[in-house]
């Protein structure tokens, strides 16, 4: 099962692999591009369970929900990643 600690270090692999040039980086991207909630409700007001930096474009900052983990990245309004607890990685058999 997802935790956001676990979710953002996946995070930070993908930016890795993707400036690594690793082919298969996008597919995660893709992935997590699917969980993008517009209207989601404003980012809650506690400190973050984790947080993905970025290096100079910002991080984002992942909270535990009750159903999922909620991702706000910096500069993105609008909207959160909504990860299911129990989705799985693409090209990952353990989630």
């Amino acid at each position: 099962m997802l935790s956001p600690e676990h979710l953002a270090a996946r995070f930070e692999r993908f930016v890795a692999d993707r400036a690594a040039g690793a082919p298969d980086a996008e597919s995660f991207a893709a992935w997590l591009e699917s969980h993008w909630m517009n209207g989601a409700a404003p980012e809650p007001g506690e400190p973050p369970a984790a947080i993905s930096q970025l290096g100079g474009m910002g991080a984002i900052r992942w909270y535990d929900d009750a159903s999922a983990i909620l991702g706000y990245p910096v500069g993105r309004a609008g909207g959160c990643y909504w990860v299911p607890r129990r989705a799985a990685f693409p090209g990952l058999a353990d989630g």
